[in-house]
């Protein structure tokens, strides 16, 4: 309940200080930082001038996509691939009458664990929010972010996979949560309520999985905050006036609803207490 507490904490500071001026570094930190923080640079640009536009995004968790429900599962690696995919979205650029731009986010800093959440939501008209059935294969659990790293620095991009929650029901609004991890002698332990034993390590193809929790390979380093530099010096480039900036709603609303965590996963893990882990 506690570490549930600090993480919501921490995505009401995180949206604070995504609001903040670009230029000043926030100075704000949790507990939860030095294991659950991940920070990407978000760029759009101009299809037609290469108008430029970066922001950075602080988040404690990476949602990612998990494919539809009749297709090939999904690796954890290309569940990544897909969310650090370069995108193309609609945008009016300032500098130009061009109204497409492309989106490409990388990553500028890690910590000693990834937290990833799979968005497995089907919203439509009618509620409540039904869940998708789509299937993550679990056969390797080493994820590499080196595909995506942007930084100049020696950050952690190792992880291996150290614990998985699992959400049985087929709403999002309902159901029951249990969880696997693995214990200080390498053996996987499973929890479900009151019961606790062990368990086998994760593997096939799975479609009740909702989050994965990874441990950094090299856990004894420390992330270097290589956010600072990256916030003084990012700018737009391509035209010569400062304050310009990419003015697309419509692309703001899909960042969030990619990079933030959904309202319905906060209330359905909270509301429900006796379905929670």
């Amino acid at each position: 309940d506690s570490l549930h507490e600090e993480l919501v904490a921490a995505n009401l500071l995180a949206t604070t200080e995504q609001e903040e001026d670009a230029g000043r570094v926030p100075q704000r930190t949790l507990p939860t930082d030095e294991y659950f923080r991940i920070d990407l640079n978000i760029r759009i640009q101009c299809t037609e001038c290469h108008y430029t536009r970066d922001k950075v995004e602080i988040l404690r968790h990476l949602p990612v996509e998990v494919g539809k429900e009749d297709q090939r599962p999904y690796s954890l690696q290309q569940c990544l691939d897909n969310s650090f995919a370069c995108e193309s979205i609609e945008c009016n650029c300032p500098n130009c009458s061009c109204k497409t731009a492309t989106k490409k986010s990388t990553v500028l800093r890690t910590s000693k664990a990834f937290l990833m959440n799979f968005k497995r939501q089907i919203a439509h008209s009618s509620l409540p929010i039904r869940k998708s059935k789509a299937q993550i294969a679990l056969d390797n659990t080493t994820i590499d972010l080196a595909p995506y790293d942007s930084s100049s620095n020696s950050l952690p991009l190792c992880f291996k996979l150290c614990g998985i929650v699992k959400h049985f029901g087929e709403t999002t609004d309902s159901g029951h949560y249990t969880a696997e991890c693995v214990s200080r002698d390498d053996s996987w332990m499973a929890y479900s309520d009151g019961c606790v034993g062990r368990t086998s390590p994760p593997t096939g193809a799975n479609s009740e999985v909702y989050l994965a929790v990874f441990l950094s390979e090299n856990d004894g380093e420390e992330a270097p905050d290589n956010t600072e530099s990256l916030l003084s010096s990012s700018s737009s480039t391509g035209a010569e006036d400062d304050d310009d900036d990419v003015e697309c709603e419509q692309n703001a609303r899909e960042a969030d609803a990619v990079f933030t965590p959904d309202q319905a996963d906060s209330s359905s893990s909270t509301e429900d207490d006796d379905d929670d882990v």
